[in-house]
């Protein structure tokens, strides 16, 4: 191996002392394919898990495993609560699970399971009532009206200290179910406008109390966590935390607060961070000035050379990073993972090699092409006299209604952009290898209602009743016009 890919070397851990095989990280990817009447791991989740650790990452994050059932960021995701820890099936599920994240019998890629809170941010499929916030600030979705009524969201509640402490004890049991499984460690999810998220936010948290009011209030509760966790797991097991670089929004989590936050977590035996950003509400981890087009059509050119506009938005984050090497320097040591917009190895390699990041991670790229990590890290020269690169497939995934307002555009952009990479992992988790690069546009509404409204798998007793009161009003209707004809 060319000493000179800095991608393919190892990477000891400095709390858990755990170590990577190399520098690629499998980023967290909502898979959706539990059943939604248990959210236990099951044989396609598992199958394909093994699949994209098979792929050649160092670590592999799963998606976000929710710590509470009844506040989850979607219906189909795996969640972990007191009594599968005291389930011996569903345990045995779990263990089963984390052997395909570490690629199967003998697999050396480290497993990492990123444990959530669904916060505001849970759909009316989930729960029709209430989802749970530091204090009660509604989302504000881009062309969807403000009225509780009408929001796919369901209307948040302020979290009471009760429910605090509730919230502090589920990571902890969802981390101990991990622990228990076999998984190597956890990433407690602090982005992306979930829970956890939004109590670093002042636009959110308006809590006059302990854990409201100045950055080191606001970020109480994750400091919480990590510390219980850390106090009650072994110290080999890897602790990771994922956080914004900033909201993106006026009067939200800024950049100087996230590095505030990220100093607190250096002393906390934190083993690497994980920077992104956005909400919901701003979408900051989909990517910069996402260009809204007109017509549902998937460009592969099959591993080309990436476009010069694709090449300049590598990495979505990478300004704020050289910002947190700075004030992280007299910490105490903490790895740097930097996830989104990540494309080529040469960008990857001069990343790592002027120490910006210590890891990279990958999502979509690996949802198109799970072999991308083994690419690169064949042997390449990155610098010197015959620079090389190696570049993920390039393809692009545009939706046809231009007729709406821009607005409404921009949110369901991001849903259907998401349901077509979701659909890329069931068919990896129903053995296929490769992916549908021409999936008809169709079914990405359907699943979009299903995802924000209404699940029929969820409620299999609602659907039964439906469909029990229709043949009995079709019955009706027929004996009243066999009553008339005879």
């Amino acid at each position: 191996m060319t000493s000179q890919n800095q991608i393919a070397h190892s990477l000891t851990l400095p709390y858990s002392k755990r170590i990577a095989p190399n520098r690629l990280v499998k980023a967290a990817t909502t898979e959706q394919l539990a059943d939604p009447t248990t959210n236990h791991p099951n044989d396609e989740l598992g199958i394909a898990s093994e699949y994209f650790a098979k792929g050649g990452v160092g670590i592999l994050l799963t998606g976000n495993v929710h710590v509470d059932r009844r506040y989850m960021e979607a219906t189909r995701n795996v969640a972990a609560e007191e009594k599968d820890l005291r389930d011996p099936v569903v345990m045995a599920k779990w263990r089963k699970w984390a052997k395909a994240c570490k690629g199967g019998e003998g697999g050396k890629t480290l497993s990492i399971v990123q444990i959530s809170h669904g916060g505001r941010q849970v759909p009316r499929s989930v729960n029709w009532w209430s989802s749970l916030a530091p204090s009660s600030v509604s989302l504000e979705l881009a062309g969807i009206p403000q009225s509780s009524l009408l929001s796919p969201f369901a209307p948040p509640r302020a979290a009471t200290l009760e429910d605090i402490e509730d919230i502090i004890s589920r990571f902890v049991i969802a981390a101990k179910i991990s622990h228990e499984a076999g998984f190597d460690g956890i990433q407690v999810h602090s982005a992306h406008g979930y829970l956890l998220s939004t109590f670093l936010s002042p636009k959110v948290n308006k809590r006059v109390d302990a854990y409201g009011g100045n950055p080191e209030n606001r970020s109480r509760l994750l400091c919480e966590i990590v510390q219980r966790i850390r106090k009650e797991l072994p110290s080999s097991f890897v602790v990771s935390v994922k956080l914004n670089t900033a909201d993106f929004q006026k009067g939200g989590f800024t950049e100087e607060e996230s590095l505030l936050v990220s100093r607190r977590l250096a002393h906390l035996g934190v083993d690497f961070i994980e920077y992104s950003g956005g909400t919901y509400e701003c979408a900051a981890m989909m990517g910069k000035d996402q260009k809204m087009v007109d017509t549902l059509l998937i460009k592969n050119n099959n591993g080309a050379a990436v476009r010069q506009s694709t090449r300049e938005r590598e990495s979505f984050f990478i300004d704020f990073v050289d910002k947190a090497r700075v004030s992280l320097k007299e910490e105490p040591p903490m790895m740097i993972l930097l996830t989104g917009g990540w494309r080529s190895g040469k960008a990857m390699n001069d990343a790592l090699t002027r120490g910006a990041v210590d890891l990279i991670g990958l999502a979509r790229p690996l949802l198109v092409e799970p072999n991308f990590a083994n690419r690169l890290l064949t042997p390449v020269t990155y610098s010197g006299d015959s620079v090389q690169d190696v570049t993920a497939l390039d393809y692009e995934i545009t939706q046809p209604y231009h007729f709406l307002p821009e607005s409404l555009r921009q949110t369901l952009s991001q849903q259907l952009q998401a349901s077509w990479h979701i659909v890329q992992i069931h068919r990896f988790g129903q053995g296929e290898t490769q992916p549908d690069m021409n999936l008809p546009f169709g079914p990405f509404l359907l699943d979009t209602v299903r995802h924000l409204v209404f699940d029929p798998k969820k409620y299999p007793k609602v659907v039964l009743a439906a469909q029990v009161a229709v043949w009995g009003m079709i019955g009706v209707v027929i004996a009243s016009i066999a009553k008339h004809i005879l």
